[in-house]
């Protein structure tokens, strides 16, 4: 036998030796951009459904953080408003599992909102932030976390 004639054969046999999808092994869903994520300073964020859009609040502020209320706001009126608990990203769409885009992010660090778009990989979430195109912008990188952390009101989460 030709090895081309031992390729084909070999090949029009496996459909027949396939497992069937019920004992095919499983892969545990992935829950995409969906979910809890620790930032490299050690805040929690949580990006979640908010009505139609994707939307990111802070759940833990890092003892790293400059702050915990938003005192770089241009905004003076929102200097005395807590960062905690604060949607700082917005109005993103969901394209699949793994990506977000047309979104809106805020950095209470400097006060500043951004043009934004997410996708996961795993655990691993890339939050980009930009100023007109994406090519003019800068990402982060977030992990995926299940541990345990202090929320804003001192209580624990899973």
């Amino acid at each position: 036998m030709t090895m081309l004639f031992r390729a084909l054969l070999l090949t029009s046999l496996l459909p027949a030796f396939a497992l069937p999808a019920q004992y095919a092994p499983s892969v545990p869903p992935s829950d995409g951009i969906l979910g809890f994520w620790s930032t490299d300073a050690g805040s929690v964020l949580h990006v979640d459904h908010c009505g139609e859009h994707i939307c990111i609040t802070v759940v833990t502020i890092s003892q790293k953080a400059p702050g915990v209320m938003d005192e770089r706001n241009p905004d003076a009126s929102m200097h005395s408003r807590p960062i905690c608990k604060l949607n700082i990203g917005t109005d993103f769409d969901l394209k699949d599992a793994d990506h977000a885009e047309n979104g809106r992010v805020y950095d209470p660090e400097i006060g500043k909102t951004y043009k934004s778009a997410m996708f996961s990989e795993g655990n691993t979430l890339h939050l980009r932030g930009y100023i007109g195109f994406k090519a003019l912008g800068r990402t982060q990188t977030w992990t995926r976390t299940s541990a345990q952390y202090a929320t804003c009101v001192g209580t624990t989460h899973r």
